[in-house]
């Protein structure tokens, strides 16, 4: 198969490929617009022609309509999930893929399938009990798989598009006390526990369970007073825990850390050089990662112990966040050293901790900020900014000329 490139102005290229025959034999093209050099064009041009070979064993001599669902699900995890998205995200989309899909659309064809079958799954789904988050997921599913098809001119519509999601409920995060907590390290370190200075560091810089675990002395100044997170180590279904790159791109940063903090993790480092050789700073007796299980189940025992029973790594990191904006810390710095994508998402989840957010704007209200409270019982009259028409004047005839009346 071959494809055809031509040059339409300096540095924007047409690359035309064929897709596909119909039933008729009619070839069906794809083509865009690329701007670039002549040679990142052509290399542009080998991807659409191996793309094209890729899929056309799938279409054979019926084109896009003899295409299951089912296949093409297979088809977007290949060539959409797997290189674009992290191995978390990709075992969610095939568990939905395998679990949900498949069994319930994936004998349709791709080009008849409609936003009734879209809307009867996502009934099922909630009949099942499966809650409307999971629903959400599945929807994403599908619905990138037909963003693909589309994109592939395989069909012209998007179905999932045209059926409304479910609600879904967010819930407000309730971190735990800061009692309960200071009990929690109390306790931890009268035993002298071994996760005493893994709890006191997530408590204490809000850091993810990955990140904690894939640090290593290496990224760790103590001298310095400070701790960059460049890795995220990340337990999967299938294999053992690998080492990724934190969630967000904002994820790699550096943490600086208080003095109570630094001396813990002196202390850490100076008990770790007896048994271990190993550069992690939480390893396990192995030397590898330590196993999530095993830490859970240790945080939940201390967590009876102090208190605070349903207490999980997680909650840790919404306790610093929470504790940071009590205090009035910036909600930029807090979004940065909580390593979220976008300040927006620190406030969508934390604002309600905000102290006295509801005050200021009672007393906005309350006051106008040029003429003062408005007294009870007067109304005030504010000039509207419309602006009125003028008037045509009337030109006064001067004494030359000759005043004519109707």
């Amino acid at each position: 198969m071959k494809g055809t490139m031509r040059e339409l102005n300096p540095g924007v290229w047409e690359i035309r490929c064929e897709a596909y025959r119909d039933l008729n034999g009619k070839r069906h093209r794809r083509s865009e617009t690329f701007h670039g050099t002549k040679t990142e064009a052509r290399a542009r041009l080998r991807q659409m022609v191996a793309e094209a070979e890729r899929q056309r064993p799938v279409m054979g001599k019926h084109g896009p309509s003899r295409i299951l669902v089912s296949y093409w699900l297979k088809v977007w995890m290949t060539d959409v999930v797997r290189p674009t998205c992290k191995i978390k995200t990709q075992e969610r989309y095939q568990s939905a893929v395998d679990l949900h899909l498949v069994p319930s659309v994936g004998h349709i064809l791709l080009s008849e399938l409609s936003p009734e079958h879209v809307r009867r799954l996502q009934q099922d789904l909630l009949d099942k009990g499966l809650s409307a988050r999971s629903v959400h997921l599945i929807r994403q599913a599908l619905s990138g798989a037909c963003k693909h098809a589309i994109a592939l001119e395989l069909i012209e519509k998007n179905p999932v598009a045209m059926i409304k999601a479910p609600r879904v409920v967010k819930r407000e995060i309730i971190p735990p006390d800061v009692q309960a907590v200071r009990h929690l390290l109390q306790l931890a370190e009268q035993e002298q526990h071994r996760l005493f200075a893994f709890i006191h560091l997530l408590v204490h810089t809000g850091m993810r369970l990955g990140e904690a675990l894939a640090l290593r002395w290496s990224n760790v100044n103590l001298e310095e007073g400070w701790l960059k997170v460049v890795e995220h180590a990340v337990r999967t279904h299938h294999q053992d825990v690998i080492v990724d790159t934190p969630k967000t791109a904002n994820g790699v940063r550096v943490i600086d850390l208080d003095t109570l903090t630094v001396e813990v993790m002196r202390q850490r480092l100076e008990a770790q050089a007896g048994f271990s050789k190993s550069d992690l700073v939480f390893p396990h007796r192995d030397g590898g990662f330590m196993k999530e299980a095993s830490i859970m189940r240790e945080l939940k025992e201390l967590g009876r112990c102090s208190g605070v029973p349903d207490i999980t790594w997680h909650q840790l990191r919404h306790f610093h966040a929470s504790v940071a904006l009590q205090r009035k810390q910036n909600v930029v710095t807090v979004s940065r050293r909580l390593g979220h994508s976008n300040p927006n998402i620190t406030l969508g989840t934390y604002g309600h901790m905000l102290p006295g957010w509801q005050q200021e704007v009672a007393g906005v209200i309350a006051e106008d900020p040029y003429e003062g409270p408005v007294p009870a019982g007067r109304k005030r009259h504010r000039r509207s900014n419309r602006k009125r028409p003028r008037r045509a004047l009337r030109r006064q005839p001067s004494d030359d000329q000759e005043v004519r009346y109707a």
